[in-house]
């Protein structure tokens, strides 16, 4: 008689689950035809703003970088369900399936117990303008988000698109600041002078600077970017990557806020503090330690 109940049981459980994955698939948001054109959804002030004074005689005024962009152009639909979906296959749990209370619940459990592979069913892609290749560079090494970036090898600066670089802001604001813009200009248009002259563009970018602005697109699924936003976001990353995952984690929080919830965004300093998980005990060492890394650097001189 206990094989007969479980047999019941496992059947009532079966058609719950059925139901479920039919309302799951009713609840999808409508398909579109295509895709739309990219909608900027964060930008953050220039890395340097105002002109760069006159260049060289014969030598082509060429602006520092506006803005740094960096837009969402797409993500899983009712990605936390899916990720809340996908971990309850593992235990086959889908009675307690009961959004969004039950959501928010599991998500943070997985978290806490570090079952983060269910994370991975959920995916983000992002396009940034504005940032150079040490950005660029930096961010590639990440070898489990998927990158297209811009071809120096087929853009011409000049031509396809203008050209732009960044000046740091250590640099910004010191007495070489002009002499970087100058030499920025002139680079270009030596660049420009071997690509009119008949070297390939492939060859002619050899001189241009890492200052160089590269546009690129990336796609990864959420435990990568809770990985990149853990390393990147801290106070001992350099500053331009840290600046754009920053904006990438505040579309994060705001697209999918369970799983990034214990990512903490320090407006004052520009970092991120990650939260231990819910009931766990903090080494009072460790707390100082993190602490001191995010206190705001005090003005020099």
């Amino acid at each position: 008689m206990e094989e007969d109940g479980r047999k019941v049981q496992n059947i009532e459980e079966g058609k719950a689950y059925l139901m479920l994955e039919e309302k799951t698939v009713l609840e999808q948001p409508e398909k579109k035809d295509a895709i739309q054109p990219p909608k900027a959804v964060s930008k953050t002030p220039s890395v340097v703003e105002g002109s760069q004074g006159e260049p060289p005689k014969g030598v082509s005024k060429v602006e520092p970088s506006g803005e740094l962009l960096v837009t969402l152009m797409s993500i899983t639909p009712q990605a936390e369900q899916v990720i809340e979906m996908a971990c309850r296959t593992c235990y086959l749990s889908f009675h307690r399936y009961n959004p969004p209370a039950s959501t928010e619940e599991l998500i943070k459990k997985i978290l806490k117990k570090g079952h983060h592979s269910v994370l991975e069913h959920a995916h983000a892609t992002f396009r940034i303008k504005g940032g150079s290749r040490v950005f660029t560079h930096e961010l590639i090494r990440h070898r489990l988000i998927s990158p297209s970036q811009e071809s120096q090898r087929y853009v011409q600066y000049g031509k396809t698109r203008p050209f732009d670089y960044v000046v740091p802001p250590s640099v910004a604001s010191t007495p070489f600041a002009e002499r970087y813009k100058e030499l920025a200009s002139e680079t270009q248009a030596f660049y420009e002078e071997m690509v009119k002259g008949g070297v390939p563009k492939e060859d002619a970018r050899y001189i241009l600077p890492n200052a160089t602005t590269s546009e690129i697109v990336i796609s990864a699924n959420f435990r990568e970017f809770r990985h990149l936003f853990s390393v990147r976001c801290t106070p001992f990353a350099h500053w331009e990557i840290r600046k754009v995952c920053i904006e990438m984690l505040k579309i994060m929080k705001k697209e999918a806020p369970i799983s990034f919830w214990d990512f903490v965004v320090n407006e004052e300093n520009n970092t991120v503090t990650i939260l231990p998980p819910e009931g766990a005990v903090v080494d009072p060492e460790d707390k100082t330690r993190r602490e001191r890394a995010e206190r705001p650097e005090e003005p020099k001189g």
